[in-house]
């Protein structure tokens, strides 16, 4: 009986297991079903891309960031939409773009006229549908194809290791045969840069290698930065360089860094940098009652060293509160700035020497925490929700109260402050001196003081359709409210003091506008928002050239701003730009080099929500030939 009934299980389980089966090959062939049925063929040509990298923003000088960015590559999804019941089903491709006409360039070195064989070139393109890389080799004529992009104009960047970068346009026809070698090429004379060799040693002679270089040169238009690693018997070489005054830093993890060292290219001699061993310094990490405190991270800055050249690297205290720098510079006069963190206290901050570090004595205090806490109350003394409540003294913040009109600020150093709380309806507090020097604290009232005055008024964009979630910022008084317009446009500040006031409204995304001596009474404000505008075009130059910046002046009106010039930047890479959150207005725009004006254009007319196109700017200096 048994037997049987383990003989019926199995086949039962044998059956079931078989239905499983059958069940996931039909669920599959209904989804391969599906898929065909969809047409759906989506794909992405990200051959040669890269992103734009040229751009840096750059604040104006009313500190309003301006981000200057150039057109970047960008991939494309084609869908083809699903038929309907009866059509037949068919997949579709994308249409591919028409193909552009190989283009054969000849890299010759300026000085010599003769040809730059068998080597690597690069070639960096900015068109107006794509940015492609190509990297090229050259035959033993010097002659170097580029092919497989659509026919257009090109912003190009030229470069050979040893050379500067070469920037000119290349204009891509449409292929007309695919025999090229009939074809003129088209001579790209690279101007060679200086270069600078020399050895990293140890004090007793030795080479070290893989020693870290960095070479930097900030009086440019833009940054620039190079970096080089020693090779076994301690060499090391950059190439390719422009002439001038660079600093150097040297680093390696056994060893104490060197630099910034200052260094004219071309040098007179090889350099010869050594460094000496390795030897950590020793932090003592306290808490506000003198004892040891693990955990905390500890941060050490060079004094003269760029943010992407700092040497030495975070660190965190052990049990005993120790803390062991190494890498730091052999300079004993070199000033380092220490900062600590941790959860549970306020930062600690220390400048001191190596010098000092090195003899063992240096202990980091972190400060005991103090705390501010209270209530916000109306002016008949009921609590006040969602407050604004501003601290300012050693360490500044704004936080909103609670539902129950409470408030807490914590992990604030010693020191004496400032309270204040400001609604937009119920009015503002008269600021309250708190001293946190010697402890915490607590059961703080701000009452309210509530005034008569009232300023209500609309947000519209160009075409008078209300704006939704637009900041309102009203200012004076001795008070700095915030709203944000309802679904209507609509913004309100009422139990103002008599007099008047700053409304500002908007920002960089949406438009932006002031409008000064507002006075209470006024009910029907209306602010018109005007929508930022871009500037799209190429720098127009040919030859070595180690950076641009451009400058927008403007000339009359702009919508919502200040007289504020706006800059921007760029490196010596292929010199197309767009300029983008640009207020509407008209401007004179300024192409500079190294510090002067080489070219400008007397008037561009940005459109609120629009886009100036194809402007072109042209370095006078070393304007292509026919310009």
């Amino acid at each position: 009986m048994t037997r049987h009934a383990g003989l019926r299980r199995s086949s039962w389980l044998a059956g079931a297991a078989l239905a499983i089966v059958a069940a996931i090959l039909l669920l599959l062939a209904l989804r391969g079903e599906h898929h065909d049925a969809t047409g759906v063929d989506a794909r992405f040509d990200g051959r040669g891309e890269t992103r734009g990298e040229e751009a840096a923003d750059d604040p104006g000088p009313d500190g309003a960031s301006t981000a200057g960015r150039p057109d970047g590559g960008s991939t494309a999804a084609t869908v083809v939409s699903q038929p309907q019941a009866g059509e037949p089903q068919a997949t579709a491709d994308p249409p591919s773009p028409p193909a552009g006409a190989p283009i054969r360039l000849r890299i010759l070195d300026d000085a010599s006229a003769r040809p730059i064989v068998d080597a690597d070139v690069s070639v960096l393109l900015r068109g107006p549908a794509r940015t492609a890389s190509r990297r090229l080799r050259t035959n033993r004529e010097g002659i170097a194809v580029l092919a497989a992009m659509p026919p257009g104009v090109y912003a190009a960047r030229i470069r050979h290791a040893e050379h500067l970068p070469d920037r000119r346009d290349l204009r891509i026809a449409e292929a007309q045969a695919a025999d090229t070698s009939s074809t003129d090429p088209i001579d790209i004379r690279l101007v060679r840069g200086a270069g600078l060799v020399g050895t990293v040693a140890d004090l007793r002679g030795a080479p070290i290698a893989r020693a870290r270089l960095t070479l930097t040169r900030a009086d440019l238009e833009t940054p620039q930065r190079y970096s080089a690693t020693s090779e076994t018997a301690g060499t090391f070489r950059f190439a390719g360089l422009g002439e001038g005054t660079w600093t150097l830093t040297a680093s390696h993890r056994a060893y104490r860094s060197v630099g910034p060292m200052t260094i004219d290219v071309p040098p007179g001699a090889p350099l010869s940098v050594r460094l000496a061993d390795a030897s950590p310094a020793t932090v003592r990490v306290l808490d506000p009652d003198d004892l040891p405190l693990a955990g905390a991270r500890v941060e050490a800055e060079i004094e003269g060293l760029l943010a992407s050249s700092r040497l030495v690297a975070p660190t965190r205290s052990d049990d005993g509160g120790s803390v062991r720098l190494r890498n730091l510079p052999s300079d004993p006069s070199a000033v380092v700035a220490l900062r600590g963190r941790h959860a549970d206290y306020p930062d600690a901050r220390l400048s001191t020497t190596v010098e000092s570090l090195d003899a063992g004595s240096i202990e980091l205090r972190f400060p005991a925490g103090r705390e501010a806490r209270g209530r916000v109350l109306d002016a008949n003394g009921d609590p006040a929700p969602d407050a604004h409540v501003e601290i300012d003294g050693p360490k500044g913040l704004v936080l909103r109260s609670t539902s129950s009109g409470e408030f807490r600020f914590r992990k604030f150093p010693p020191g004496e402050y400032t309270l204040r709380a400001m609604t937009a309806d119920r009015g503002v507090s008269t600021a309250l001196a708190v001293d946190l020097s010697s402890d915490s604290a607590e059961d703080i009232e701000l009452r309210l003081e509530a005034g008569d005055g009232v300023i209500a008024g609309r947000v519209l964009d160009a075409d008078s359709v209300p704006m939704v979630l637009v900041v309102v910022t009203l200012e004076g008084a001795g008070r700095k409210v915030r709203v944000a317009t309802d679904r209507d446009g609509g913004f309100r500040f009422s139990a103002l003091p008599v007099g008047e006031y700053r409304i500002a409204a908007g920002g960089r995304r949406r438009g932006y506008d002031v409008i000064e001596g507002v006075r209470t009474g006024r009910e029907d404000l209306a602010i018109r928002l005007a929508a930022p505008g871009a500037i799209r075009g190429r720098i127009e130059a040919t030859g070595p050239a180690p950076g641009y910046s451009l400058r927008l002046v403007p000339t009359g009106d702009v919508h919502g701003a200040s007289s504020a010039v706006r800059s921007y930047r760029f490196t010596s890479r292929a010199s197309s730009f767009h300029l983008r959150e640009v207020p509407a207005g008209t401007y004179r725009m300024e192409l500079r080099r190294e510090g002067k004006v080489v070219g400008e254009i007397d008037l561009v007319e940005v459109p609120a929500g629009g886009t100036v196109d194809g402007v072109k700017v042209v370095d006078e200096e070393r304007a292509p030939q026919g310009e």
